[in-house]
């Protein structure tokens, strides 16, 4: 194989990503802060959602399915 020690580096990536292009400062704090505190909110209010359901669920009483009309086993 080849001798030099250029091929052999790994090199680093310098790359970071692209700014995103708002028209002005409140949209850019508005995304921001959006991402920041709304998604969390979102995931908490879904999360208390399935836990009141669950909650529902398991305060109605117990009714088994009818007896079908068939041979007992």
């Amino acid at each position: 194989l080849s001798q030099d020690d250029a091929l052999i580096s790994i090199r680093s990536k310098d790359r970071s990503p692209p700014e995103l292009a708002f028209t002005s400062t409140a949209t850019r704090d508005g995304v921001k802060y959006a991402n920041v505190i709304g998604v969390p909110i979102l995931i908490v209010v879904a999360g208390l959602m399935v836990l009141e359901r669950r909650r529902r669920k398991t305060r109605e009483p117990y009714r088994p399915l009818a007896a079908t009309t068939g041979a007992a086993a």
